[in-house]
């Protein structure tokens, strides 16, 4: 699918946003695209990064059925840190949360027949955690490149920015004041989420958030959240965002030919396009519809060549491997 949309993509001359990135075949087609030259961008989710798909088939059913999403996380050992090294070197530019949780009660939903167990696992309280645990911690990421896939690259697609995922005069006062020593560990029993389990059980974290400030108002301090209920903003996203649509508009002035590559006419095609058969071959007349002749042959039996014209010195050994065995003969 992934191959699929940035084909019709690319014919378009349309830029592309692919979420949710779960498997290594998208990851791949995605740092193929942009490595030529395509405008797409990709975007993986913290469940991709730190939870253990292979628990899908837990003997457990709440276990198992807390991994159900969509699309599923791959029980394949070793993707996350593919996901996470296409991340530091851009080939994958966002972290989502993909956040949409339920209740092991919502998910018993489906006891008897897993396709009604509803989609959706955990990421936006532990998205940032886990990205600098997996990423920054083990010296694949630096702190720039953190602050680019978790904030200021979704905002500058999305149009946003420097009003979000920039700390400068002028911008929205949002600030997470972090703590690169502080410990954690993940737990259903201390999450902020109503969901009583966590795909990331038991995952421990050095550097955590201590505090967060939305609009000049701390909203998460020690722990707890304390922002007043109704206190969101709608953010409206202008069109056109910058960062997607300048090359795209650039490359719309420019002839279709010269982005596939550069049309070459070489004097071996003129002479060809500009060769008439002579009276020496058999010319059958033009089909009623116009066309030519299919039967038309260029073998004459008077034995004359195309290129009898031309001084061509000729081999005197006409075969030297015909199908099926050597020839040693020279006639």
């Amino acid at each position: 699918m992934t191959m699929r949309v940035c084909s019709v993509a690319q014919l378009a001359n349309c830029p592309l946003n692919v979420t949710s990135v779960m498997s290594k075949s998208a990851a791949k087609k995605i740092a193929s695209a942009r490595k030529n030259g395509q405008v797409v961008f990709g975007e993986t989710t913290c469940a991709a990064l730190g939870a253990d798909g292979s628990h899908i088939y837990n003997s457990n059913f709440k276990n198992a059925a807390a991994l159900v999403t969509s699309p599923p996380i791959r029980p394949e050992s070793g993707l996350r840190w593919k996901f996470i090294n296409r991340l530091a070197c851009d080939e994958l530019q966002m972290v989502s949360s993909g956040h949409c949780a339920f209740t092991s009660q919502q998910k018993n939903v489906g006891l008897n027949d897993f396709s009604r167990i509803p989609c959706g696992v955990h990421g936006a309280e532990e998205r940032m955690m886990i990205v600098w645990q997996n990423a920054v911690n083990t010296g694949k990421m630096d702190l720039m490149r953190f602050v680019a896939v978790t904030s200021s690259n979704a905002a500058k697609i999305f149009n946003i920015y420097p009003k979000k995922g920039r700390i400068a005069v002028g911008s929205d006062a949002d600030l997470v004041i972090w703590d690169p020593k502080a410990e954690r560990i993940i737990s259903s029993e201390k999450h902020q989420s109503a969901s009583d389990c966590n795909i990331f059980e038991g995952f421990r974290c050095v550097g955590i958030p201590v505090v967060t400030i939305s609009n000049g108002n701390i909203v998460f301090e020690n722990g707890e959240v304390t922002a007043t209920a109704g206190s969101g903003k709608y953010i409206s996203l202008a069109p056109f965002s910058g960062v997607v649509y300048d090359r795209i508009l650039a490359r719309e002035k420019i002839p279709h030919h010269m982005l596939d590559g550069l049309h070459l006419e070489s004097e071996i095609n003129k002479d060809h396009a500009n060769h008439t058969n002579t009276d020496e071959f058999h010319n059958r007349p033009m089909t009623k519809a116009g066309c030519r002749n299919l039967l038309d042959s260029s073998f004459a039996l008077s034995g004359a060549q195309v290129d009898d014209d031309k001084d061509i010195k000729r081999m005197s050994r006409r075969v030297v491997k015909p199908p099926g065995g050597d020839s040693h003969g020279i006639w």
